[in-house]
């Protein structure tokens, strides 16, 4: 369920960058919450000059908003805001001062992946064994 959208003026990031940014996100979703590689997305938008506008001026900045599940304490979310800039920013060269990244928590009985209503955090191992066969038919890796 966490989805990750990384928006960026067009050109900003190689492929190359983007594989390595995805990598990044996802072992560290994973390292913070606990959750399984299994359940992060992470999509790339870029956008083209003079369609992004900041405090009403054309602007290049960009943008990660993160949807993760409700339930995480504040030392994690910051935890993620923080590291998510230092993986965009060393990733990208983009300076720092050209970054929002923000969290939006959705509740976990909100989302549904793979016809299933997701676990609240703390509960993805039992999820994962009680929907394994269906998870498996699908090609989810369920060994993470």
């Amino acid at each position: 369920m966490p989805v990750y959208q990384c928006v960026s003026s067009a050109g900003l990031v190689s492929a190359d960058a983007r594989a390595r940014i995805a990598q990044d996100i996802t072992r560290l979703h994973c390292e913070v919450t606990g959750a399984p590689a299994a359940f992060v997305n992470v999509l790339f938008s870029e956008y083209v000059s003079g369609e992004l506008f900041t405090g009403g001026q054309p602007s290049q900045n960009s943008f990660i908003a993160a949807e993760i599940r409700a339930g995480r304490d504040l030392d994690t979310r910051q935890a993620l805001l923080r590291e998510l800039s230092g993986i965009w920013t060393e990733a990208t060269g983009q300076n720092e001062a050209q970054l929002l990244v923000a969290i939006k928590e959705t509740p976990a009985e909100n989302a549904m992946e793979a016809g299933l209503m997701f676990p609240k955090p703390g509960e993805e191992a039992q999820w994962m064994s009680e929907n394994s066969d269906k998870l498996a038919a699908l090609g989810w890796n369920v060994s993470t």
